[in-house]
């Protein structure tokens, strides 16, 4: 199984913490956590991660859709959003980004693992 370096984007610092945590306990190298569109954009383009994880909800000037597009015009990086949003609410806005995944809030961080794992 393929490791992957994953880049956390998640404005709650106790659930960026929890998921890094975990990530790196079933192996995965992880980037970040970057709490900003700003941050995000940035650990994206110099880090060159191999998949990123998410959040909708950023605070700030821009929120985690904006922010994927805005990635996604300056690279190929495969990412998996995470929101409390009802799901078909989300869809519809990260319909042309070719998203790997969308799980909802609260999940079993087994579940990102194992979405993770499930990839190509």
């Amino acid at each position: 199984m393929r490791r992957r370096r994953i880049l956390v984007v998640e404005d709650e610092s106790s659930a960026a913490t929890a998921l890094v945590l975990h990530l790196r306990g079933q192996g995965y190298t992880t980037l970040g956590p970057a709490s900003t569109a700003e941050e995000a954009l940035s650990l994206a383009l110099s880090e060159n991660p191999d998949l990123i994880l998410m959040d909708v909800g950023l605070s700030g000037p821009m929120d985690g859709v904006e922010t994927a597009w805005a990635i996604r015009a300056q690279t190929g990086v495969g990412i998996i959003f995470m929101t409390a949003l009802p799901a078909q609410i989300v869809s519809s806005r990260i319909w042309g980004l070719k998203a790997l995944g969308l799980i909802e809030k609260p999940f079993d961080l087994d579940d990102i693992t194992d979405l993770i794992d499930r990839l190509p």
